[in-house]
């Protein structure tokens, strides 16, 4: 993928803490591997994700990856072979990740992890991961994830970021743009990106404010936003930390076009800002618009295994759709067991070897070295309370 290098040279943005839990992690697992799971006809896939504390929302995408394996299962596996996918609550914080990591890998014998969530949380166990030789199709976009046995299906971050200043520049005309980030392995990438194309184009940052994802408030930064004058917004987060952002800003008067991630593309969004976003709010993903003809299956799917989760929920869609994908790797590497459970060197083998181009998600190519995400994705605006597609899939600018 274009700029891997780069991206990659930036190195790993840990805490102190998860660093060391990190280092820890490897050394007691150096020279172990995963052979098999649980029964001779059974794989065990294992993912962490925060199924309690403050962003227990987005768990949606990993229970979506669940309902795509009970599909699977109810359908007779993979020529027979079932899956269990076996979940462990990290609540999105690096400091829980290894241990819930160590208890799917160690514990319950998982010889893939799929759909784990977050870029920071996965970083904290990544060496471990590799150490152990467990694949991991990763539930984020920092390129700095890709490795050996690490996996992308999200478009790079920096591509995403990339991507909203341009539909922003030439779709919407705006005539200032304003980035505001977190100082973190999502908002530095987008941060990037979105700072390389407003220079493509020729174009001056109107302002790059820093927030804290955790702050209870962003009143500073909205008014730094405001005076800066922009009437579009680069606004990397989840839906909770964007709404936070937006709601300061509305109560001073402040109402540009927002560019979100399809990680805030979520009703959540619309019910934080009592609707005052509707129609000033667009969003960058990898994957579907949940409204098409080719999301049919998908909300069928989620209708009969996880009928509470709502389909038009980004964080839901993108679980959906990596499971989907770690699931075109395990038929492979079943395939190439001759019809038996595969081993983590086995589905490594597959996964590295894997090609994905449909309906759901474009342009992913993990033959060719570095194991990036999607190379093509497509911008949705949340307009009379529905997420609506407003460009086809299209590749990602080029970031320099």
């Amino acid at each position: 993928m274009q700029n891997f290098h780069r991206v990659a040279r930036r190195g790993r943005r840990l805490t102190a803490g998860a660093g060391i839990a990190a280092l820890a992690l490897v050394a007691a697992a150096c020279g172990s591997g995963s052979s098999g799971g649980g029964s001779p006809q059974e794989i065990v896939v294992g993912a962490t994700t925060p199924l309690s504390g403050d962003y227990s929302a987005i768990s949606a995408g990993v229970k979506a990856g669940l309902a795509a394996f009970d599909k699977l299962n109810a359908a007779g596996g993979i020529d027979g072979v079932k899956v269990k996918f076996v979940m462990r609550d990290d609540q999105y914080n690096a400091a829980n990740t290894p241990a819930a990591t160590r208890n799917l890998v160690e514990s319950q014998h998982a010889v893939m992890m799929c759909d784990s969530q977050g870029a920071v949380p996965q970083a904290s166990v990544k060496q471990y991961l590799e150490a152990r030789k467990i694949p991991s199709v990763v539930n984020a976009g920092d390129p700095t994830l890709d490795g050996p046995y690490h996996y992308l299906v999200i478009g790079n971050y920096d591509q995403l970021g990339a991507a909203l200043v341009q539909y922003a520049a030439q779709d919407l005309h705006a005539k200032s743009i304003a980035v505001s980030y977190s100082d973190d392995d999502l908002g530095n990438p987008v941060r990037e990106g979105a700072e390389s194309e407003l220079k493509a184009l020729g174009l001056k940052e109107a302002a790059k404010v820093k927030y804290d994802p955790t702050a209870a408030s962003m009143s500073a930064q909205a008014a730094q936003l405001k005076a800066s004058g922009a009437d579009f917004v680069v606004l990397p987060g989840i839906a909770q930390t964007a709404a936070t952002l937006i709601n300061a800003a509305q109560q001073i008067g402040y109402t540009p076009q927002w560019g979100m991630m399809f990680a805030a593309q979520s009703p959540v969004l619309d019910q934080l800002t009592k609707n005052k976003v509707d129609g000033h709010a667009f969003f960058v993903s990898s994957f579907i618009d949940p409204s098409s003809s080719a999301a049919t299956e998908y909300r069928a799917t989620l209708a009969k295994y996880q009928p509470k989760l709502n389909p038009d929920d980004g964080p839901t869609i993108a679980g959906y759709t990596i499971a989907q994908v770690c699931i075109a790797g395990l038929e492979k590497a079943v395939k190439d067991a001759g019809g038996k459970v595969p081993t983590s060197a086995q589905i490594q083998k597959a996964l590295s070897s894997l090609t994905v181009s449909n309906d759901t998600v474009q342009g992913i190519d993990w033959s060719q070295g570095p194991h990036q995400g999607s190379s093509s994705g497509q911008i949705l605006a949340l307009e009379g309370g529905k997420f609506v597609a407003k460009t086809p899939f299209a590749p990602f600018p080029t970031v320099q």
